[in-house]
């Protein structure tokens, strides 16, 4: 079980290692992978389906599955979901196997990779310094 205290000191190791902005998702990807990405935010949001009406369609939850969050939380990937915060930390583990699946389930092998200790070139949709 993934305790609090050893869960507020793998946040502080994250905080201290560097981060290579060219890498994170979040800063923008390239416009083909829309799709796949639209794709899969739809799977996830059929996931968080809570109530079906014949007129007015699905309702879901623009949140991620409790019950995954906390498996998550479990095995030590992510920060406690549990509070007011609407954002939890990934640990160290978490953020490889983060990386990892964003990679396998989005990456295309035109868009290089951004190992910066092999030398290879930043995605070309990353942000320039």
């Amino acid at each position: 079980m993934h305790t609090a205290e050893h869960g507020r000191s793998r946040m502080v190791a994250i905080a201290a290692a560097p981060f290579d902005a060219a890498c994170a998702p979040a800063m923008g990807y390239p416009a083909a992978m829309n799709d796949r990405i639209d794709e899969a935010v739809l799977a996830l949001l059929y996931l968080g389906i809570f109530e079906r009406h014949p007129v007015t369609g699905a309702r879901t939850w623009k949140t991620f599955d409790w019950a995954a969050m906390a498996r998550l939380h479990d095995a030590g990937l992510i920060s406690d979901p549990v509070g007011k915060a609407k954002s939890v930390a990934l640990t160290d583990t978490g953020l490889r196997q983060a990386e990892a699946a964003y990679r396998r389930l989005f990456e295309t092998k035109d868009q290089g990779t951004c190992d910066a200790d092999a030398g290879a070139a930043a995605p070309p949709n990353a942000p320039r310094p």
